[in-house]
């Protein structure tokens, strides 16, 4: 199989992300999964968590005056637009890091204009134009995976501190609630009025709802447990003391991981987005879940595009690029004789 045939194969199988936020992960995210990461699932963008978002708290009062069904209604819309806040402002800084700009074009487009610049120098091997033509269309290919895998890189180390930061209001909210808790249970045994103390409790619990989407559980002596939906203990007798695989909170007193054990909230969708099942000892399949695994999905998905560049053939597979260029002898000293694409993976 020759270069042009080589480069037309790809092209045929190629599929990545078109451009505008709405569709830039739509197709990203649909390649065959590439070594021991696991496999694609498409990404449907939504909306930049630059930082942890923070969700307005509910109206004292109001929060106080429900109780039953209802409270629990409330609570779990209040989960669900924080959890919404969060991963639609990720989603859309991804949509628009795989989305054309001045002077930095898409990657669709890229690799598009790599496959016309062959077929035109196939038509007229000896042009020294065409020749050219290849040579700079390959440069912004490389140079357009190399942008947008420092951008996944970035966005990758934002989404750890979020989750740490979460992590640890999680755990500090947890133990000014046990306070309050204390407060109240001994106030209320000495028939004194805990009025204000629930108030400032009310409203820790609410902050912990955002969070986690936690069910409230009222006990006979004014006290109250904390359980998040999939009945993970978050307040029961004594706080729990989270961890996260983004880092450790100091001091923690026998955490429990964060991550599997938090699915719901502002918190849970931050985890949710930054998991990696590719990381586990025994790798797993990636979540389908639009909002689940993103970085994972594209790096994956870049890892695809450079080794479409840099891999070499596979059996029963279409002949590599690579595998196409190199053995074919220069016939003038200013000609490349191999390793028209050169690196080490999507980063170089």
């Amino acid at each position: 199989m020759g270069i042009f045939d080589a480069i037309a194969m790809a092209a045929n199988g190629f599929r990545v992300v078109p451009t505008g936020p709405q569709g830039a992960l739509d197709a990203a995210l649909r390649l065959p999964p590439v070594g021991s990461s696991g496999s694609s699932a498409p990404l449907q963008p939504a909306a930049p968590a630059p930082a942890l978002v923070p969700a307005p708290a509910p109206a004292l009062v109001i929060v106080r005056s429900l109780s039953g069904s209802l409270r629990a209604q409330s609570d779990d819309i209040a989960a669900r637009q924080g959890a919404a806040v969060v991963r639609d402002a990720y989603l859309k800084e991804i949509g628009q890091l795989f989305e054309a700009s001045e002077g930095s074009p898409d990657l669709v487009s890229s690799f598009d204009a790599f496959v016309r610049s062959w077929q035109t120098l196939a038509d007229n091997p000896d042009d020294p134009a065409g020749r050219q033509a290849v040579i700079g269309s390959g440069d912004r290919l490389a140079g357009t995976v190399r942008r947008l895998s420092q951008g996944v890189e970035k966005v990758a180390e934002r989404l750890g501190s979020d989750v740490s930061a979460g992590v640890s209001e999680l755990n500090q909210t947890l133990t000014d609630i046990h306070r309050e808790n204390r407060g109240i249970v001994s106030q209320a045994a000495l028939d004194r009025p805990t009025g204000e103390a629930e108030a400032r409790r009310e409203s820790l619990v609410a902050r912990v709802v955002e969070l986690t989407g936690a069910s409230v559980f009222a006990r006979e002596n004014k006290g109250i447990a904390l359980f998040t939906p999939g009945g993970q203990p978050l307040l029961d007798q004594r706080p729990t003391s989270f961890t996260t695989d983004a880092a450790t909170p100091s001091g923690a007193n026998s955490p429990v991981r964060a991550e599997g054990n938090i699915t719901n909230g502002r918190l849970g969708a931050l985890l949710n987005l930054a998991a990696g099942g590719s990381q586990r000892p025994d790798p797993l399949r990636s979540n389908p879940d639009p909002g689940s695994e993103v970085v994972r999905k594209l790096r994956s998905q870049l890892d695809a595009v450079a080794t479409t560049m840099l891999g070499r053939s596979r059996p029963t597979q279409p002949t590599a690029f690579a595998d196409a260029y190199d053995p074919v002898l220069p016939t003038a000293n200013d000609q490349l004789a191999n390793g028209f694409f050169v690196g080490s993976g999507r980063l170089t």
